[in-house]
């Protein structure tokens, strides 16, 4: 009995992570293999918690986001069409509307679409979060100067991957 619970409590003393007031050591190949398998444990229960979210809200997610490039109301529709008109160039870039006819063609494809959609979601959702847990592993490794340099890396990082998230969505998806 005493070994499960000791098993059961560095399981979530691992889900939390090392405490403020363990300093730096000298750590062994396998310590550091140990500390990766918490950051990607970790990480895994993030991305499997958003994946869940969107898979149970997956109707809405369907219709009011992986459907709304194919509504003649889209945000990007309208501005393409008033940035040519606004360039004198008449209905050159407005967009016709996007008729698209739905087939299944497996029986469990719906499903799949459905799972497919949670688990990209999930990363999508879950993204910040992983990128902190991988440089929350590299930081200790760092050097002052180098940990320095890369400070804020993880703010700079998620806003590019957003704006490159929102390019695709709202620029190369129309």
């Amino acid at each position: 009995m005493a070994t499960s619970e000791s098993a059961r409590k560095s399981f979530f003393k691992g889900l939390g992570g090392k405490t403020k007031n363990e300093g730096p050591t000298e750590m062994t190949f396998f310590d550091h293999i140990e500390e990766l398998r918490w950051h990607i444990i970790r990480s895994l229960i993030v991305w499997l918690i958003a994946a869940i979210l969107i898979f149970i809200y997956i109707d809405w997610i369907y219709d009011n986001i992986i459907l709304a490039p194919a509504n003649q109301n889209f945000f990007t529709y309208s501005a393409l069409c008033d940035i040519s008109h606004w360039l004198h160039l008449g209905d050159s870039l407005c967009m016709p509307a996007v008729v698209i006819n739905f087939q299944v063609v497996q029986v469990n494809g719906t499903f799949t679409s459905a799972l497919n959609i949670a688990m990209i979601g999930g990363i999508i959702i879950a993204f910040p979060y992983i990128f902190w847990e991988i440089w929350r592993f590299v930081k200790p490794g760092l050097y002052n100067n180098e940990q320095h340099g890369a400070r804020g890396a993880v703010w700079f990082v998620t806003i590019l991957f957003i704006l490159g998230i929102l390019f695709g969505y709202y620029i190369v998806t129309p």
